[in-house]
């Protein structure tokens, strides 16, 4: 899978997988369970990618600690 801006919207497996995983990136004191469980409603995006999301997802939820 290659993400192409253009092909990014509301819909995108990619988008909806990010949705997803802040809920259980909250729940999971680590990564691995986390990129489990999305990856398998979400198996059309690479593991590379929801780890890239989970990256996000953790600066964003650690904004203002460091």
């Amino acid at each position: 899978m290659t993400i192409h801006v253009r092909g990014v919207h509301k819909g995108h497996p990619v988008v909806r997988a990010a949705i997803e995983m802040v809920k259980p990136h909250a729940e999971n004191k680590t990564m691995l369970p986390t990129l489990k469980e999305i990856g398998e409603k979400y198996p059309s995006v690479p593991r590379d990618y929801l780890i890239c999301i989970w990256i996000g997802i953790n600066a964003k939820d650690r904004e203002g600690l460091d």
